[in-house]
């Protein structure tokens, strides 16, 4: 008889496999590899055509034996788009359709992504008025990520937020849109609860921004509970005054807090309401005095700072810059000018916590030039790299979780 491993060992090995077609592979070498492989490939599922979701509806969800791996399943990411970076819908809708269909199969199920779902076009694409009653059967859910998404009123995020409450504690919204109301009553009329700790949302100028969603912003700021928040990703193109008065009531409770917003918007933050906040990054776009508005702003922040990450976005890699050079070069050259205002800032009541200071920065010389006295207090002053110096590659990896293995249909 050949020499066996033992299944504990080769079952380690299968999980620690993080290659698709490896896992498949896996799958067909005997049968003893084959629990330990179905649960790797089920442990998250990634359907991005509609060929492959109506298998996965027909020989995996209508299945008795498939039941007990289902049952494993943390993550699900549905993409209605064909390609990475298209767009365009070139064949029959078919995502608009998950919520109703999953419902109640994966009661382990943590994490959902959405992407590209349009419930604004024709009426038998748009969510049923029970889709938050039928969401309500992923009964583990605690992150929802809703990106490039049509919405046909915000009161369909609404509603889907409160369904999934108490466990829903991390949201996402990336270009999410809706029509803008008329004549509703105000947002705040709807009392509700919401039990979110983590919010993200981001708008890509370069596509279209979170339209419409001024009022579930401002549900949101009545919603949550007092200093519930405790993270804010936050990335808007254009801050209005009326965003600022909604975050007004958002931000006292946050620890952590990522802005980036244009140099102009700055001034509209309520910087003097963050109380708790110890983590801070700021990306701010295009040109503009920056290093100047920063240090006018920094020091309204009530609380003792313990990291800060100060980028600088530039929507355009500079015409002189080659772009297949992955070296330190490469990165977008930081503007020095004005940068030494924040030295004495740095050194005020709220910022002697500080721990660490990093920048988008092309040599870390010239930074520890600009900030002497920092540097002389011991603070880690770091530089981190960035290779494309556009405004989306700030914005994706708040929403990636690239540890996460996924399977693609």
């Amino acid at each position: 008889m050949p020499p066996r491993l033992p299944g504990e060992l080769t079952d380690r090995i299968t999980w620690l496999v993080s290659d698709y077609r490896t896992l498949l592979s896996c799958a067909l070498v005997c049968q003893e590899w084959l629990p330990a492989s179905r649960t790797a490939l089920l442990d998250c599922v990634r359907l991005n055509r509609k060929p492959g979701y109506d298998s996965f509806i027909k020989d995996v969800l209508g299945s008795e034996h498939m039941y007990p791996y289902l049952r494993t399943t943390r993550a699900m990411w549905i993409d209605q788009r064909l390609a990475r970076g298209s767009l365009v819908l070139t064949e029959q809708p078919w995502s608009y359709r998950t919520i109703h269909e999953f419902s109640g199969h994966f009661p382990k199920l943590e994490h959902l992504r959405l992407s590209d779902i349009d419930w604004n076009s024709p009426k038998h694409w748009q969510p049923h008025p029970s889709v938050h009653l039928a969401i309500r059967g992923f009964t583990s859910l605690r992150k929802l990520e809703l990106m490039w998404c049509q919405l046909p009123s915000w009161h369909t995020l609404r509603r889907l937020v409160m369904a999934l409450s108490p466990s829903l504690t991390f949201l996402t919204l990336l270009n999410v849109s809706c029509p803008s109301p008329h004549g509703e009553a105000p947002a705040f009329v709807y009392c509700a609860t919401a039990s979110l700790h983590k919010f993200e949302l981001i708008g890509v100028p370069s596509i279209f921004s979170n339209q419409g969603l001024e009022p579930f912003l401002r549900w949101l700021s009545y919603s949550c509970p007092s200093n519930s928040l405790r993270r804010l990703v936050f990335s808007e193109p254009k801050l209005s005054t009326e965003y600022g008065g909604i975050l007004t009531r958002i931000v006292p409770g946050l620890v952590e807090l990522c802005i980036i917003i244009s140099s102009a918007s700055l001034r509209i933050f309520p910087f003097h309401e963050l109380r708790s906040l110890r983590v801070l990054e700021v990306g701010m776009r295009g040109v503009g005095s920056y290093w100047k508005d920063l240090s006018h702003l920094l020091p309204d922040i009530p609380s003792r700072i313990r990291s800060i990450a100060l980028h600088v976005l530039f929507k355009r890699r500079p015409p002189d810059m080659a772009r297949d050079d992955e070296s330190l070069s490469d990165c977008p050259p930081i503007e020095a000018n004005g940068l030494g205002l924040l030295d004495p800032v740095l050194q005020g009541d709220n910022f002697q916590s500080l721990e660490r200071v990093e920048f988008k920065a092309r040599v870390i010389e010239m930074v520890q030039r600009k900030l002497p006295s920092v540097v002389s207090r011991g603070i880690q002053v770091a530089v981190s790299l960035d290779l494309s110096g556009s405004f989306e590659s700030y914005a994706v990896p708040f929403l990636l979780d690239k540890a996460a293995k996924s399977v693609t249909s």
